[in-house]
């Protein structure tokens, strides 16, 4: 997976959201996400992992948005594609450059994959 773009040609969307949850939070632990004992700094990846576990997809690909980045648009074309736009709302950075605060994800067959391209371009190159 890079951060340019999902392969959209038959995708395990499990498997999808799991790697880019694994890239865009290293520091959070994903051990054991069946434990209702779990810290408060693994809740997180619990609600995260719960989310696949159930097949809410669309909830767990909304986790993978990067704090600050809390304007969604979710738009579906009359080709049925879904096309996701995140922008930034951190007021102060924007001043700096507006449009490092804005990232889109297009052409995409199923919702979440759509917005977890999108997260992926917010988290920016080096992730």
């Amino acid at each position: 997976m890079t951060t340019d773009r999902i392969d959209q040609a038959s995708p395990d969307v499990r498997e999808v959201l799991d790697a880019a949850y694994r890239k865009l939070f290293p520091s959070l632990r994903s051990k054991d996400h069946t434990s209702e004992e779990c810290a408060v700094s693994d809740l997180h990846a619990f609600r995260f992992y719960r989310f696949l576990d159930d097949e809410a997809y669309t909830d767990a690909a909304l986790m993978l948005v990067p704090e600050g980045w809390d304007s969604i648009e979710i738009r579906r074309t009359d080709d049925m594609l879904w096309h996701v736009g995140l922008a930034g709302n951190d007021m102060h950075l924007m001043a700096e450059d507006p449009d490092e605060f804005y990232v889109d994800a297009e052409d995409c067959e199923h919702l979440p994959l759509a917005i977890c391209e999108a997260a992926l371009r917010a988290k920016g190159p080096t992730q």
